[in-house]
């Protein structure tokens, strides 16, 4: 996939997020070339921002590949990076 076509799909997921997260989160394009979409999530709840945001993109059409703690107090909220793959 071209990075192109990585930009057009982040404006999709940006236009369904941003009514539902309120700033929290920046969604960009993967350089990586097994990953379409990478999403920043800052401080967010384990099941109402991170878990929504995997449900989100699976209703669009996205699988979850991978996710990374960016930042961690050892409370519910946390930092991450979830990676998705468009499905075919």
């Amino acid at each position: 996939m071209t990075m192109e076509s990585k930009y057009r799909l982040c404006e999709e997921v940006e236009e369904e997020f941003r009514d539902k997260f309120y700033g929290m989160y920046d969604v960009r394009p993967s350089y990586e070339e097994m990953w379409d979409v990478a999403i920043d999530i800052t401080w967010g709840d384990w099941k109402h921002e991170h878990q929504y945001a995997n449900y989100l993109m699976s209703l669009l059409g996205y699988e979850c590949v991978g996710a990374v703690v960016t930042e961690d107090n050892g409370s519910d909220c946390y930092s991450g990076t979830h990676y998705y793959r468009k499905g075919e």
